[in-house]
């Protein structure tokens, strides 16, 4: 069995075991598990500041290793912040930064990495909890505005990004399971064309993530949803000269 230990799980993540492939169906446990990114739209009092990244409950986690991306010139990602779970968690690891663009992905404005981990070593006994009964929140994305003046019908998507099958897994805490996606789902559009099944990709771990061997189990059983910010005329009526008024409004219009 695979150590839940901060190298231990690397390992897992990065697929490079000499073992046999695993049948990802053989034993599985298949219940789905949903990873959301936040939609902010005009429904409730608040600002466009953060969007919360949180999995849907009862899922025991031992680290994840998420990437996160915008094509949207109207924000920009300034920060990833720590959630509920990994801050009431006590969890000892968590690592966010930003990570350049590969050549032919120009389409992206921002890339970010984020990577946690309950425990760095497996005898660690500072940690008090892998997971909640409710929905909690993984992290919070912050985010900055490139301009006060929103056109008509514009949006601004946050989606979650794939460059190799390591991208968007969460290891179990047993440290003997990986999972990875089995579907990406947009709510607000992505300006990115369809890649056959390639990398790199918003649409999720391509087929032959299945195959890569690893001692232990790959599940394909998450969903992501991505999500972003809804930036309707009727509610924004700024002005050059008036930025910082706070007219705003927060509000999940698609859930």
């Amino acid at each position: 069995m695979i150590r839940t230990g901060y190298i231990s799980v690397l390992i897992l993540i990065l697929a490079v075991s000499p073992a046999e492939p695993v049948d990802s169906t053989s034993g599985a446990d298949e219940s789905l598990q949903v990873v959301s990114i936040e939609r902010l739209g005009p429904d409730s009092a608040g600002s466009f500041d953060t969007l919360e990244v949180t999995i849907s409950p009862e899922y025991v986690i031992g680290g994840f290793d998420f990437k996160l991306a915008t094509d949207s010139r109207l924000i920009s990602i300034v920060d990833i912040l720590p959630g509920k779970l990994i801050d009431s968690c006590r969890w000892e690891y968590f690592n966010a930064r930003a990570v350049p663009i590969a050549p032919g992905e120009n389409r992206l404005t921002a890339l970010w990495q984020v990577v946690a981990l309950a425990e760095m070593f497996a005898a660690g006994d500072t940690v008090l909890c892998r997971q909640f009964d409710r929905e909690v929140c993984l992290m919070k994305i912050v985010l900055a505005f490139s301009s006060p003046r929103f056109s008509s019908d514009s949006a601004a998507a946050v989606f979650f990004y794939w460059e190799d099958c390591s991208d968007n897994t969460i290891a179990a805490a047993s440290g003997d399971t990986l999972s990875i996606s089995r579907e990406a789902v947009d709510f607000i559009e992505v300006n990115w064309p369809d890649t056959g099944g390639q990398f790199p990709t918003h649409r999720g771990a391509i087929p032959g993530c299945i195959g890569v061997k690893v001692t232990g189990r790959i599940l394909p059983r998450l969903i992501f949803q991505n999500g972003g910010v809804y930036f309707p005329p009727e509610t924004y009526q700024w002005q050059e000269d008036s930025v910082g008024t706070d007219t705003t409004a927060r509000g999940d219009t698609s859930r």
